[in-house]
This record gives structure tokens, C-alpha cells and sequence, in this order.
């Protein structure tokens, strides 16, 4: 639909048990846009498409889990209770401390949070873990912000706590392979020059109109 969600590789990866009871589930980081920062902001209202991505006022991180991950993944949930909302702090001042060393021309702006819901669905009682990281490039960056490294773990009522140990070696065993991550570095930069090109050959034609 647009440039601002095709320049970087989506995950959306989903590990289940063999009898179905045990999901674990990557999301794919999603670009939107805070119309706030745009200089047209009036021909863009909250839920239109700006060049492919969606116009949403900036979310902290368990606003965009209650509304785009839980509200979205389980539209049917009944009886719904939150257990647990966190901030994560120390998740925060660790992606700031990447965004630091990539040496960015911008400031990046960081939220995390974690939130456990239990609700019933489809007659079965579940618990559901919900992980988040928000980054906002603000004003500097025209109102870009997106989701990074959202996940979630469902497990029936009562053994999401078990399954923490599992959870944990599965997070912790995921390796970025750096000849793949190179080589998406470099498609990014391909892809953002095509980009380029082609809003500058847009806006040529928007020119010979008028």
C-alpha cells in the first residue's frame, strides 16, 4: 500500500504444541504515522493511509497491546481481566542504548510493557502474555512511530507460569544471522531509493498536471 511499510522484512512467526494448547506468536513491526507532526494533518484523519501506513496518534506500549494486538488477535474474548500491566524500564534503557551506538541523526523514543490477560474463548479458559516495545521517531522524524519485537504466549488457565522456563529458552536462543542481517541493510537501502524515486516522479507528474 506504500513506501513506509515495504522498505523493511516483516516477521509473523507462530510456534504451537503438538496438541494446540500452547501458542507462542511474533508480530510484525508496523509503521504508522501521528498526523500531529505532518504538515497536512487535515487531509489525514486518524485511520487513513499516509504512503502506506495507517494515521494513529502515537500509542505507549500497553495502549497498542490492548487495541492492536489483544483487541485484534481475539475479537470473540469474554470475561476478559487483566491480571498484570507493566511499564519495563530497563527493556526501555536498553533499546536506547542501541539506538545510541547506531549513532542516528535523530533521537529515538522508546516505551515497554507487558500485560496478562485471562478471558474464556471459543469455551475454553485462557492466559495470555502480551509483549511490546514502542518507538517513536516524533516530530524529527514527521510522526513515524511503529511496534519492535511484539510477541504473545497463550497457554490454558493456569499454566502460562509453567511454561516460563520454555518461554525464556526460546526468547534467548533467537541469533540474527549477520550475513542476513547485511543483506536487509542493504535491500532496506534499495528499496528506500526506489521510494524516492518514485515520490519524486509522483510529484513531476503533480507538477505537469497543474
Amino acid at each position: 500500500g506504500g513506501a513506509l511499510n515495504s522498505l523493511g522484512a516483516k516477521l509473523d512467526f507462530t510456534l504451537t504444541s503438538g496438541d494446540g494448547q500452547m501458542t507462542m506468536r511474533w508480530y510484525p513491526e508496523v509503521n504508522y504515522v501521528d498526523s500531529r507532526y505532518m504538515i497536512a494533518a487535515a487531509m489525514f484523519p486518524p485511520g487513513s493511509n499516509y504512503n502506506g501506513a495507517m494515521v494513529w496518534p502515537v500509542e505507549p506500549a500497553i495502549g497498542y497491546i490492548e487495541k492492536a494486538l489483544f483487541a485484534r488477535q481475539r475479537p470473540g474474548a469474554a470475561g476478559v481481566q487483566v491480571k498484570l500491566r507493566q511499564q519495563l524500564p530497563q527493556a526501555v534503557a536498553g533499546y536506547q542504548r542501541v539506538a545510541q551506538t547506531m549513532q542516528l541523526p535523530i533521537r529515538l523514543n522508546y516505551d515497554a510493557a507487558l500485560i496478562v490477560v485471562a478471558y474464556t474463548q471459543s469455551g475454553t479458559q485462557w492466559e495470555e502474555a502480551f509483549y511490546t516495545a514502542i518507538q517513536d521517531m516524533g516530530q524529527v522524524g514527521g510522526g513515524l512511530w511503529s511496534n519492535k519485537d511484539s510477541f504473545s504466549v497463550r497457554a490454558p488457565a493456569g499454566k502460562l507460569e509453567a511454561m516460563r522456563p520454555i518461554i525464556d529458552l526460546m526468547l534467548n536462543s533467537v541469533k540474527l544471522n549477520p550475513v542476513w542481517v547485511k543483506g536487509e541493510i542493504q535491500g532496506q537501502i534499495q528499496r528506500g531509493e526506489i521510494a524516492r524515486r518514485t515520490q519524486e516522479e509522483i510529484a513531476r507528474l503533480d507538477r505537469e498536471i497543474v
